[in-house]
């Protein structure tokens, strides 16, 4: 099972590969592999500064979130699952009318904000408004984690980083 293959005590990760570390931590989770990353961002306040988190852990999720759109732009097209033009333009049509909404925030659904980024892939969705609207919204997202756990460590007295 792949789980079994990942990790999933990302303190020793992050700390003895530092912000590589927490971008592979981030690319992993912002893929279709079902890992947490907000408990490693808000912890990894504790030992990195705020804007090399955000940075690593931005850039991370991105790419693991492009990653899904070119899994399913090029890889849905096999044995098991024969495209079908009709439900091809339905997903163009519903991407077309929602899909900004969705790729600003499709990452915080649980379950299946990750896999409706394959779909977008597997509707040819405009590629560079799905790169710059999960940029944005994966930033967002970084940003409020990093805010939160120099918020939770700082009142628990934990010794942060200054910038």
């Amino acid at each position: 099972m792949v789980v079994e293959l990942i990790p999933l005590d990302w303190i020793p990760i992050v700390q003895l590969y530092g912000p590589l570390g927490l971008f592979v931590w981030n690319f992993i989770s912002g893929s279709i592999i079902p890992l947490s990353n907000e408990i490693p961002i808000v912890g990894a306040t504790a030992f990195l500064d705020p804007l090399t988190i955000f940075i690593y852990s931005t850039l991370g999720t991105w790419v693991g979130g492009l990653t899904n759109y070119y899994i399913g732009y090029k890889g849905i097209n096999t044995w098991w699952a024969k495209r079908d033009p009709r439900a091809e333009a339905k997903a163009q049509k519903f991407f077309k009318k929602w899909g900004d909404i969705l790729y600003l925030g499709a990452s915080e659904i649980p379950f299946i904000g990750d896999p409706l980024l394959i779909v977008a892939g597997a509707a040819k969705a405009d590629f560079k408004r799905f790169a710059v609207l999960t940029l944005v919204g994966k930033g967002i997202k970084v940003a409020l984690f990093v805010l939160a756990g120099r918020l939770i460590l700082g009142w628990f007295g934990v010794p942060i980083p200054i910038v």
